[in-house]
């Protein structure tokens, strides 16, 4: 490859963006595969951020043996066939019919990578070789972008100087509870709070902000806990009804949330229990900013979101 003159310099700012690219890849990281798309200028026709992450693991999954390559290459046509007609379905396109390119804009050295990372898994699958591509990638993408932050930003210590505040045993068996996790090579960051009758009793921020990401983890530090909101909420509407602020759970969602009317039969117990329909109610090429728009967000799901059956008939997971 060098003697081809393969290789290609990258600017430090595109060199952050594919570094992002690799190591989200490799992690499962959605947010920061976005992230990658918007530094490199990679622009798409629609937004399914799962499905971006699923191609990319594709792209740069493990070398094939050429003993293997027949075979393999059989199922993965035909899983692509299965995904192309899922998506001709969903856009009320006909067997056959073309569907839109999902790429507005390929960046110039992300084509060049391809091409590269082609080349790259031919040789390997034409010396019979399965190599884990993506996870050498990550391992290199992971230091640069742990170098392209400061390091007076970096933390300093495992444990944030601001869990010093409290000297309770359970503080303290926390603290020794962390420093065994990490000596056993299995920490990046956490944090822990517990209050007991509006007393906090314990509160420990340690680690840092990800395995490319140096930053301490401190006790403001947000994290994105995803679906885990929804055990939280539960107990908070729970104890609206303990309260008597709730009466009934078989109560309308309409007769607490008036702008809920267009719904009349969708009651609080069928969105605690995934059956009121709106599980794929979506505002159109909704991006992350749309989905953290909580007034339009709200507006959406009250007035404009359409059940797809009727509540209480199907069970179908609600991510919102």
């Amino acid at each position: 490859l060098l003697d081809f003159g393969l290789t290609k310099r990258l600017n430090p700012k595109i060199k952050v963006a594919f570094a992002r690219l690799m190591h989200a890849s490799h992690e499962y990281d959605v947010d920061s595969l976005l992230q990658s798309f918007n530094e490199m200028g990679l622009k798409m026709n629609r937004h399914d951020p799962f499905e971006d992450m699923a191609n990319m693991q594709r792209g740069f999954g493990d070398t094939v043996p050429q003993s293997d390559a027949k075979e393999v290459s059989k199922r993965k046509q035909r899983d692509y066939e299965e995904r192309m007609e899922a998506k001709r379905a969903e856009a009320g396109l006909k067997k056959g019919q073309k569907l839109r390119n999902p790429v507005e804009a390929w960046p110039s050295e992300l084509v060049f990578f391809g091409r590269v990372t082609a080349m790259l898994r031919g040789m390997c699958s034409r010396l019979d070789v399965s190599y884990p591509y993506l996870r050498t990638m990550a391992m290199a993408a992971r230091e640069t972008l742990r170098e392209s932050v400061p390091k007076d930003e970096h933390a300093e210590n495992l444990i944030h100087p601001s869990s010093n505040r409290i000297s309770t045993k359970l503080q303290q068996r926390l603290v020794e509870a962390i420093e065994s996790i990490d000596r056993e090579g299995h920490m990046v960051g956490v944090q822990i709070c517990v209050i007991q009758k509006g007393e906090q009793i314990a509160n420990v921020a340690a680690g840092t902000l990800g395995t490319s990401n140096p930053r301490p983890v401190s006790p403001s530090t947000l994290f994105n806990i995803f679906s885990v909101s929804k055990g939280v909420l539960t107990i908070g509407l729970l104890r609206l009804v303990q309260d008597g602020r709730i009466e009934c759970l078989d109560d309308p969602v309409a007769k607490y949330w008036p702008a809920f009317s267009s719904k009349p039969n969708v009651t609080v117990r069928h969105l605690l229990t995934h059956q009121a329909g709106l599980s794929n109610a979506y505002p159109e090429n909704a991006t992350l900013d749309t989905l953290l728009d909580w007034s339009a967000m709200t507006k959406f799901i009250a007035e404009e979101a359409v059940a797809s059956h009727e509540p209480g008939e199907e069970v179908h997971y609600h991510a919102l």
